[in-house]
């Protein structure tokens, strides 16, 4: 093994993994394992991996090494660009992060000498881990870490589907590696692909993702070998679901955004009442009035004791009127309701809750905080993203208050936090969402709602 080709190959890999847009965080050598350390991306979104020094040595004169290195650093990126490159979604509806404990172990396992990759594994909806191992051998077909590191995730998937992987709260300490096995891959249909990408869309696009809506990279080929499938059929069915109007447009020809009509469809539990149904061809001026929100809220709470309210209000809206004239106010006011109308969808309903027509509130039964909040999110984003008032910006200050965040359960004392909570938006400078309870670090301004 030449220190020159050794050396060759470490700057080959740093251009390769910089022409992809992954900054080297960390590169360090462990002189012991023979083996050198990267972690890459940037301090809040990254991810690591080992490769001994004969990988590296041989790196430039190796066709399968090289070939292997670029599809890693190729996935890598693309899901770098729109979250974590750690973050993946399982068919059984669970989003997940991923991270390898490097390096690779090895010791005896059923009185024979192996090698053991270990991952823990995060639920992103509860924040609960898993600790799991999964042994190198035939079954993995030999290829380089990059390729261990792809049949181990998507091991650890397809026993997340199986419900072998047992999530627990990280602050009890369990420094137990459960095994798992790999399993044969039955290939997905037409109809499971394409419900494949609307919920891996909607979990890390929407769900999960740190500033909703955000883009999906949807020609992942470490989904298609977990789907059983080719990425032409993953983008294939990506066309489709653009088609529906299930998923929109992204960044590039591979990526997606979840659209309205996708929030819609995939909500936690869509309520069953008829009072929801009824809403979906009412238009904003027969919206129900505060009185009637507030009964909905006791009659909804004991049957629904996880609630949220949701109060909109947009910004400076008499000003609007008073360039625009009634006439383009009312036209935008209009598709206002049109938007939460299409994010709420049958998860909730929509209320008058002001004195003016710029003042509406969706009440949203079985949804937390955090639910709540990204749907809050949704609507403001799409508001401004509308452009409602054409030349002249028209945004939204939001409140939000869910039962999982107040103790009480009186319907005026939801609405009157909601309520503050606008307040505290309409303070910090308008157009962005405000959650009860909220912390106060300045004087509150005068209202100039």
């Amino acid at each position: 093994m030449s220190e020159t080709q050794f050396q060759q190959g470490l700057e080959d890999l740093r251009k390769r993994l910089i022409a992809a847009g992954l900054n080297v965080l960390v590169q360090e050598e462990d002189f012991d394992r023979q083996s050198m350390y990267f972690k890459i991306g940037s301090a809040a979104n990254n991810t690591d991996f080992m490769v001994s020094r004969n990988f590296l040595s041989d790196f430039q004169r190796t066709k399968n090494y090289v070939q292997s290195t670029n599809e890693y650093i190729t996935a890598v990126a693309a899901r770098y660009k729109c979250g974590s490159p750690e973050h993946f979604y399982c068919s059984s509806g669970l989003a997940i992060r991923v991270s390898v404990r490097w390096p690779i172990q090895n010791g005896l396992y059923k009185n024979q000498y192996t090698n053991v990759i270990l991952l823990t594994t995060s639920d992103l909806k509860t924040g609960n881990d898993s600790k799991n191992s999964i042994e190198i051998g035939i079954a993995f077909g030999g290829g380089t870490v990059f390729d261990i590191v792809q049949v181990a995730v998507n091991a650890l998937r397809a026993a997340t589907d199986a419900g072998e992987i047992e999530f627990v709260d990280p602050s009890t300490y369990r420094d137990v590696w459960r095994r798992v096995e790999r399993r044969q891959v039955t290939p997905r249909s037409q109809a499971e692909i394409e419900d494949f990408l609307c919920g891996k869309t909607f979990m890390l696009g929407f769900m999960v993702a740190a500033a909703p809506p955000s883009d999906v990279w949807v020609v992942d080929p470490w989904d298609a070998t977990y789907l059983g499938v080719t990425t032409r059929q993953l983008l294939l069915a990506m066309r489709s679901l653009i088609a529906k109007g299930l998923l929109e447009h992204g960044m590039g020809p591979e990526y997606v955004k979840p659209s309205n009509k996708l929030l819609s469809e995939r909500s936690s539990e869509t309520p069953k009442s008829d009072v929801f149904q009824a809403q979906q061809n009412l238009i904003r001026t027969k919206l129900p009035l505060l009185e009637e929100l507030l009964r909905d809220i006791a009659t909804f709470l004991p049957q629904h004791p996880l609630s949220a309210l949701i109060l909109i209000d947009l910004d400076h809206f008499k000003r609007f009127n008073d360039a625009k004239g009634h006439l383009a106010g009312d036209a935008c006011l209009d598709k206002a309701f049109e938007i939460i109308k299409n994010i709420v969808g049958r998860r909730g309903r929509i209320y008058k809750w002001g004195q003016g027509g710029d003042e509406m509130s969706a009440f949203l039964p079985d949804f937390s905080t955090d639910e709540a909040q990204l749907i809050a999110e949704r609507i403001r984003n799409t508001i401004v993203q509308e452009k409602l008032g054409n030349d002249l910006p028209v945004t939204a200050s939001v409140g939000v208050c869910a039962t999982d965040k107040t103790e009480s359960k009186s319907p005026e004392e939801i609405v009157r936090q909601a309520d503050q909570a606008v307040f505290e938006s309409k303070r910090r400078g308008r157009n962005c969402v405000t959650v009860w309870p909220f912390t106060r670090t300045d004087s509150l301004a005068e209202d100039t709602r």
